[in-house]
């Protein structure tokens, strides 16, 4: 007797008939090689690309071995090759598995739309790899599609949560920001580095105070970046490149990201640009091509150290003129002391750019998000304790009712009661930490805070400090606001800020240059915008 096997698989659901279709097609193969059909196999929503056909396909093929065992032809066949296999080998069977089944089974493959496929193994490994590099494209568009139309309508692509974001429980795709980790990352985050804090600064400072990453691990420094620079956290959705409107609520408002991301790209642009030693004390506040010569040259930091007479030493800093370092005739400038520049520009800077009210107001704000954050933090450790209690209620309920023996109650006991202990023990943390920072709230001067601030800053331009981090804010704020500062020697009836120019041996100024749409009018410390006042040079 000659038999037919039909077998027919749709990778997904079969919405359209595809089996059926297939069914009906191989019928009708079967009778015009005057064939019994002697089972018809169908397999459903199972793909052939990321796994192997269903268990249909297994039953097809043992009926078609137990047939071939009874001394009858029999023939299995499919519409397409690719109904039996796409895969690599790997991941999946290659269609060429099916080619050898068929030859030590005694088994013949008909292909109703590629018959030439089982011809011999050649064609059978040469168009498995087809299907498979045909399905990879396949599902590659697809997705693509998907995520593409996704962002064509404001919503993000799909995966791991982001930090400050959670999915909406509907699954439509938007994101719903988590209240306290928004916090973080605008105020602790986006508003600390325009304030000139490090990501590494960051990341520690959320390490010692207990937030976590979406994971649950540690915070990095390179963690810091990648959220600084996702346009996501402003009401962005990004996707091959290109960045489209989103339609969750935006974390950080455009402004301050877009501040943020300039400052960014000046630290990635002047990256590697400065020349020379840097400097032993962090004082300098020109650093990486900032400051430029009069030849054009980058003015690079310089640091001596200087035996004076009583045998004492003594810091010398200054700014050097690299084209003059590299060959002195090229340009007159040699050395100008640090001292003699950095000062001028923190006095021109805090007249036109800082507010100082505004400071104030938004050192306020801060401490109010910063009391709301622990708070926030404060109710998860509460409610990660409360959990615990109950995990460990239930057990020894269990015990009592006599479902757990003592043995596993003495062993459950503890794991449970070590971390009930632990979670108490963050809620106590947290409790503390909130008093603390309630009672700072409410004792603090701000208006002295901000005018220590300032203080801070002064004393590390003018070097008096060993501490850079207050000249680390007042590059951060310059960087904002300047591309850069030119040594210029002034022209008769030139306008230059007042504290800009100086004379003596060397009359020089120092020509601002103002970044591309900053604005002209004070603003709070570490987000200043412009104001120009000037003086004339006579």
């Amino acid at each position: 007797m000659k038999y037919a096997i039909l077998y027919a698989a749709k990778s997904t659901a079969d919405k359209n008939a595809s089996i059926p279709t297939q069914l009906r097609q191989g019928r009708e193969l079967a009778e015009a090689d005057s064939f019994s059909v002697a089972g018809e196999y169908k397999d459903e929503n199972k793909s052939a690309f990321t796994g192997d056909r269903g268990d249909e396909l297994v039953k097809a093929k043992a009926h078609a071995e137990q047939l071939v065992g009874e001394g009858h032809e029999v023939t299995l066949i499919v519409q397409h090759s690719d109904r039996l296999a796409r895969g690599d080998g790997v991941q999946a069977a290659h269609l060429v598995e099916y080619a050898l089944w068929a030859i030590k089974s005694g088994v013949k493959i008909v292909s109703k739309q590629d018959a030439h496929t089982f011809a011999d193994l050649l064609y059978a490994v040469v168009t498995g790899q087809r299907n498979h590099e045909d399905s990879a494209r396949k599902s590659q568009a697809t997705k693509d599609g998907i995520e593409r139309r996704a962002v064509e309508r404001g919503l993000a692509v799909g995966g791991r949560r982001r930090f400050g974001y959670r999915w909406a429980d509907d699954r439509s795709g938007m994101l719903i920001p988590v209240p306290h980790e928004a916090e973080v990352v605008d105020l602790r985050m986006y508003r600390a580095t325009l304030a000139g804090v490090s990501g590494l600064q960051i990341a520690r400072e959320l390490e010692a105070d207990g937030v976590k990453t979406v994971k649950g691990g540690r915070w990095h420094a390179g963690t810091i970046s990648q959220i600084l620079r996702n346009p996501l956290y402003k009401g962005m959705v990004r996707h091959q490149g290109e960045v489209y409107p989103g339609k969750h609520e935006p974390i950080v408002d455009p402004e301050i990201w877009d501040a943020v991301a300039a400052l960014l790209s000046s630290r990635r642009k002047s990256k590697g640009k400065g020349r020379g030693r840097p400097p032993a004390t962090g004082h300098h506040l020109f650093r990486k091509g900032m400051l430029r010569c009069i030849c054009g040259g980058a003015m690079v930091t310089r640091t001596d150290r200087r035996t004076l007479a009583d045998g004492s030493e003594a810091m010398y800093e200054y700014y050097e003129c690299y084209n003059h370092h590299c060959d002195p005739a090229s340009c007159p400038v040699t050395k100008l002391r640090r001292e003699a520049v950095d000062p001028k520009v923190y006095a021109y800077f805090e007249r036109v750019g800082v507010d100082v009210e505004a400071t104030r107001a938004e050192m306020e704000t801060a401490q109010t998000a910063h009391v709301s954050e622990v708070r926030a933090l404060r109710g998860q450790a509460d409610q990660e304790a409360q959990k615990a209690r109950e995990g460990l209620e239930r057990v020894k309920r269990d015990y009592i009712d006599g479902r757990i023996d003592a043995e596993n109650w003495n062993d459950i006991r503890g794991d449970l009661t070590g971390g009930l202990e632990a979670a108490e023990a963050q809620v106590a943390r947290f409790d503390q930490q909130l008093a603390d920072v309630e009672a700072g709230g409410a004792t603090r001067d701000l208006e002295a805070e901000v005018v220590e601030k300032l203080t801070a800053i002064r004393a590390a331009v003018a070097g008096e400090v060993q501490d850079a981090e207050g000249v680390d804010a007042a590059r951060a704020a310059l960087q904002r606001l300047f591309e850069g500062f030119t040594l210029r020697h002034p022209a008769l009836g030139q306008r230059v800020p007042a504290e800009l120019a100086w004379s003596g041996p060397d009359d020089f100024v120092l020509e601002p240059t103002l970044r591309e749409g900053v604005i002209p009018s004070p603003e709070p410390l570490y987000s200043a915008k412009n104001n120009f006042n000037v003086a004339v040079v006579t």
